[in-house]
């Protein structure tokens, strides 16, 4: 493609919520199984990755993105009052951490 970079593949791209967290760990989960943990759909983690909050590996092109298990607990227990967490929420947590990521808005 002209103008972009191939991306060498496999991708292992670590989010902010590991990065605030002080998350280094090497488990990672299925898209389903990653989803039932956090409460949400596969796409909601999907978008979560796409914007940085979250870190995926990916072993080839087209292939799922897998999340990492260390991680996804933290984000499980950023609900509220039962409810799944919400990007918001994330947000929130790499701020108070006090790691924004390179400056910008976080997650936009």
């Amino acid at each position: 493609m002209i103008g972009q970079e191939a991306e060498e593949y496999p991708v292992k791209k670590y989010g902010l919520v590991a990065q605030a967290s002080g998350i280094d760990a090497d488990a990672w989960m299925t898209p389903r199984f990653a989803a039932m943990l956090v409460g949400v759909n596969p796409t909601r983690l999907n978008r979560w990755a796409a914007v940085g909050l979250l870190s995926y590996q990916q072993r080839r092109p087209g292939a799922h993105r897998r999340y990492l298990r260390e991680e996804l607990l933290v984000v499980s227990g950023l609900g509220v009052d039962g409810d799944p967490p919400t990007i918001y929420a994330l947000r929130r947590h790499v701020r108070r951490s006090g790691r924004r990521g390179g400056g910008g808005e976080v997650g936009r």
